[in-house]
């Protein structure tokens, strides 16, 4: 296992240097879009980049392969729609040439899709009507590949109890620390790539890296996404030991692999680390534990992420709804602190 994964860290450090540093992450996606009006990534980089690191066992989530190609694709349909409503010759043209007049290469516009709404009103619908196409495709996704289920809609019954409620401000604190080693993690992870400058040597390195933890175990492999539920199953026998070791383990795997080129999504790998710390914390105080759990990473999550919101409807799906008021109340907190400013001087 360990030279197959050192064989992979030096196809993945050929790619960064031959492709580039693929696929970006959500935040550099955003940054583009914002700046720009639009998404210039070439999808099919990402596509090779990101199917090599995701085949390869890597630490980090396909959020970020996603991202990047959709964002690119939409960012494309939206270039294609401005031209085309914004075409005078179309016009007056019949509903046959209108159509073929979608599919003509023209120039990249001049304006995002947005600028070409009569109204807001308009504008608004519109993105409401693509949303919900987008989220009723993600439905007839699960029904047809049910097993890549990893969210969904629970009213499992929590145990209420007042140690449990006692030990919540604990959890919110062990949470928020957990979230800074994290950042703490990946900054790491940044000074590591900026000191090494070979990527093939960077991507041999990342690979060693998998390889040793994954000897120790296969939770290290892949996002942690498909494997949680598996690791909620058999807490009990891993005990809180090996628990904080998988915790903390992929936390630096993720990000010291990110760093050395094994690049892609770090929000599942983050759920499933502060998951398994959350447990391992319920299981050595077994007060109302889905309670504490949730706590842990609803806290952890929104720290690392930095977006409670988007964490807030994530974790609302992944746990019982009974404790959605709970995870929207720390969410909430987390978006206090964040905005602090001596928070923010100790994540940078």
């Amino acid at each position: 296992m360990l030279a197959l994964a050192v064989i992979f860290g030096l196809i993945i450090g050929v790619l960064q240097a031959k492709i580039g540093q693929y696929p970006k992450t959500i935040k550099q996606i955003l940054a583009e879009f914002k700046a720009s009006g639009k998404v210039e990534s070439q999808s099919w980089k990402t596509w090779i980049n990101g199917a090599v690191i995701l085949a390869s066992g890597a630490s980090v989530g396909p959020e970020a392969s996603m991202t990047g190609i959709i964002a690119r694709q939409s960012s494309w349909l939206g270039q294609k729609l401005t031209n085309f409503v914004t075409d005078a010759d179309l016009a007056g043209a019949s509903f046959w040439q209108q159509n073929q007049g979608f599919f003509k290469a023209k120039s990249e516009a001049d304006q995002p899709l947005k600028s070409v709404f009569a109204s807001q009103k308009r504008q608004k619908a519109a993105y409401a009507i693509w949303i919900a196409l987008g989220i009723v495709a993600f439905i007839c996704w699960l029904k047809v590949f049910p097993e890549s289920k990893v969210f969904g809609i629970s009213w499992k019954a929590v145990n209420w109890t007042w140690q449990g409620l006692a030990l919540s401000p604990v959890a919110l604190v062990i949470g928020l620390l957990f979230g800074y080693f994290f950042l703490k993690m990946k900054q790491a992870g940044a000074w590591l790539s900026k000191k090494i400058k070979s990527s093939v040597l960077k991507g041999a390195l990342g690979g060693l890296l998998l390889g040793i933890f994954g000897i120790f175990s296969t939770y290290f492999l892949w996002s942690g996404a498909f494997t949680m539920w598996k690791l909620v199953k058999e807490a009990a026998v891993l005990g809180p030991v090996l628990l904080l070791f998988l915790a903390f383990g992929k936390a630096i795997l993720t990000n010291l692999g990110f760093g050395l080129g094994w690049r892609g999504g770090t929000i599942f790998p983050a759920i499933f680390c502060s998951v398994s710390l959350g447990i391992a914390f319920a299981l050595v105080l077994p007060w109302s534990q889905n309670l504490l759990v949730a706590i842990i990473t609803a806290a952890s999550v929104s720290l690392i992420v930095g977006r409670p919101k988007l964490v807030t409807v994530l974790l609302i799906f992944l746990f019982t709804l009974r404790l959605a008021p709970v995870i929207l109340a720390v969410c909430w907190l987390c978006e206090q602190l964040l905005n602090t400013k001596w928070l923010l001087d100790k994540l940078q």
